[in-house]
């Protein structure tokens, strides 16, 4: 009778310690897996893992629980890599009839070993139900590494018109549409879905806009070269029959006349016009820095025509009218030859920044409440903008390029956003040559280092709605462009007709449905996938245990 019961002791006792091992192993997976996933976030590992085992019921320092975190871990066949991270959980445990035969304690260890590696994929499309989740119309598509369609549709992936699509591989959850002759490889149907690789990456946030309130009446007019100190002008009213306005083309030759847009400018800019030569006088106006309204009107209508003049921004905050009727800075039609620098430093604009004419603006990174227009002459010249390298946070309005321009943002990151401010703007897409007129030509490449390491375009997955045109984004450049980064649209349609830098660069799309087309200019598609330029490879990483 006494060894039966000794042998019953023992099986509960360890049927006990059994059963806390294998929650003990569960905890120390998650804590690995979390911890792996901060590396290439630059998070704390060790809080991440920490955290994760935590909440599976092991806490360090806490009834018995040592938890050790190793990155890169300090044995197994990872040892020393720092794209691995190594948990340990260690519990002492009361036992409850072994005492019997001497054993008053257990002490249990589990291990485990997470790692991060490239993904395969670098088109994805993520509604689980949509037809066409990803699509090829037209053109010849080439990318370097794979593609996958999260979609359960029996049209999951589309290949349209006369496209051909090659690719390393080609998945698609359901299936697809013909006989798949124009893929290689044959896509394979009834793959596992995906999951969205970014959906924990941290995106930028606005950080709020308080719009400030007038310091001067009427509007301050700029005829001659001189430095503006900051001032919020309460402007002239709206309208081109106000009698200000109408007083001030008494002076103009009459082929300027033009009903225009912005007479109710808080500060308006205009080229003195010689009558004798029948020319307009550059000028240099230099903006000191501050805050400044309301709304800054250079070119904006034929009683600010500005020509081969030279204007400078200081950082500050830029705002529109407070209906938001104008933009904050205009840059008009009515401007040509301009050269308008933003110089670095921190700024805001409450209101769009509209660029329109053969001028050359240099934007900086900053918040743009209200959104970027960009709207190059149909004939002429260009417009050129120049991004400075940096994060431009767009809140409302979307970023809107159209006509005949020039794009260059190298070491730029673009991030669309719900507006916060009290203006409320409306969101707005990334919209970008959609027409079959326009004629953007885009050099753009996102950072090689920190928070947006990769991320050229992103969207706030808070813009759900894929059947909202204000949530939709388009992409679309000459056969002379480039375009390295990330475009991310988790919640919204993407049309893309791009290609990637020479025989490098990387180019990866990412949306709940993906279309890639052609245009008049572009008619190959190449999508590249060379990650060499960055600092921590791939933007997308697969997180998976390995010990």
């Amino acid at each position: 009778m006494v060894v039966l019961t000794a042998f019953m002791a023992l099986s509960v006792d360890v049927g006990m310690l059994w059963s806390t091992r294998r929650t003990m192993q569960t905890a120390a997976d998650a804590a690995a897996l979390a911890g792996a996933e901060a590396i290439p976030l630059a998070d704390n590992v060790n809080n991440g893992a920490m955290t994760a085992s935590s909440i599976n019921g092991f806490t360090n320092g806490s009834n018995g629980v040592t938890i050790t975190v190793n990155n890169p871990p300090v044995s197994g066949p990872n040892t020393g890599n720092t794209n691995f991270v190594e948990v340990i959980v260690n519990k002492t445990l009361n036992t409850f009839f072994l005492p019997i035969l001497g054993i008053k304690t257990a002490n249990l260890s589990t291990r485990a070993v997470a790692g991060y590696a490239k993904s395969p994929q670098q088109v994805i499309g993520l509604s689980p139900d949509e037809t066409g989740t990803v699509t090829v119309n037209g053109g010849n598509v080439s990318l370097g590494c794979g593609l996958i369609s999260n979609s359960t549709s029996s049209s999951a992936l589309k290949v349209n018109g006369g496209a051909t699509l090659s690719a390393t591989q080609i998945g698609v959850v359901g299936s697809y549409n013909g006989n798949g002759s124009n893929c290689s490889p044959t896509p394979k149907t009834g793959v596992a879905p995906v999951r969205d690789p970014l959906c924990s990456h941290h995106m930028p946030a606005l950080s709020g806009c308080t719009r400030s309130g007038t310091t001067r009446s009427g509007t301050c007019e700029i005829r001659s070269s001189t430095t503006c100190a900051a001032n919020v002008y309460a402007g002239s009213g709206y309208g081109q029959n106000n009698f200000r306005y109408r007083i001030l083309d008494l002076f103009r030759p009459t082929s300027a006349y033009a009903d225009g847009f912005g007479s109710g400018c808080g500060i308006g800019i205009a080229s003195p016009y010689n009558q004798g030569t029948h020319t307009y006088t550059p000028i240099n106006v230099t903006f000191s820095g501050g805050t400044y309204g309301n709304y800054i009107n250079c070119g904006g209508d034929s009683s600010h025509t500005c020509q081969n003049s030279t204007i400078t921004f200081n950082a500050g905050q830029y705002q529109c009218d407070s209906n938001g009727y104008y933009p904050s800075v205009q840059i008009g039609s009515y401007a040509s030859g301009c050269t308008v620098n933003f110089n670095p430093g921190s700024y805001k604009f409450s209101g769009n920044v509209q660029i329109c004419g053969n001028n050359t603006v240099t934007l900086q990174p900053g918040e743009y409440y209200g959104g970027i227009t960009i709207q190059g002459n149909s004939g002429g010249g260009p417009t050129t903008v120049n991004f400075q390298p940096g994060t431009y946070i767009i809140g409302g309005g979307g970023l809107n390029a159209s006509g005949n321009c020039i794009l260059n943002a190298n070491g730029c990151s673009f991030h669309n956003t719900k507006d916060i401010s009290s203006m409320g703007f409306s969101n707005g897409p990334i919209c970008i040559g959609a027409q079959n007129s326009d004629n953007c030509s885009l050099h753009m490449s996102a950072p090689t280092a920190g928070d947006r390491e990769g991320m050229l375009f992103t969207q706030d997955a808070a813009m759900r709605d894929a059947e909202d045109p204000a949530h939709n984004c388009n992409v679309q450049c000459t056969s002379d462009s480039t375009c390295d980064g990330v475009l991310y649209f988790p919640q919204a349609q993407l049309t893309y007709c791009g290609k990637s830098s020479g025989s490098g660069g990387y180019t990866v799309l990412i949306a709940d449905m993906v279309t890639i087309t052609s245009n008049t200019s572009l008619t190959n598609v190449n999508a590249n996938c060379d990650y060499s330029s960055l600092s921590h490879g791939s933007p997308l990483q697969t997180v998976a245990l390995y010990e």
